[in-house]
C-alpha cells in the first residue's frame, strides 16, 4: 500500500497550493521585510511572544544573507530586519 500512496499525487492543499513557489509578497516594490530570529528568550509579564513562538532562534547568516540578495535581485531598495 505504501507503494501505491508513493505514486500518488500529494493531496490537495487549499491554503498552500495556489502560492508560487517564490512566495508572494504583500509589501510595496521598493521595500521588504527580512525576518532573522524569532521567538524571545524574557517571560515580560505583558508578553505572550515567549508562550506563542518559544525561545529566541536565529537564522542562520547565510540563508539570511542568500533571502536578501534575492530580495535585492527582485527590486527591493530597503531592508527592514525584523525579529519577532
Amino acid at each position: 500500500m505504501q507503494a501505491v500512496h508513493a505514486h500518488l499525487p500529494k493531496p490537495h492543499d487549499p491554503f498552500t497550493d495556489l502560492i508560487p513557489p517564490e512566495g508572494i509578497k504583500l509589501t510595496p516594490r521598493h521595500y521588504a521585510y527580512l525576518k532573522i530570529s524569532e521567538g524571545c528568550n524574557h517571560r515580560c509579564t505583558f508578553c505572550i511572544i515567549p508562550s506563542m513562538r518559544g525561545d529566541l532562534v536565529s537564522r542562520p547568516v547565510g540563508e539570511v544573507l542568500t533571502e536578501a540578495e534575492h530580495l535585492v535581485d527582485a527590486g527591493v531598495q530597503e531592508l527592514l530586519v525584523i525579529s519577532q
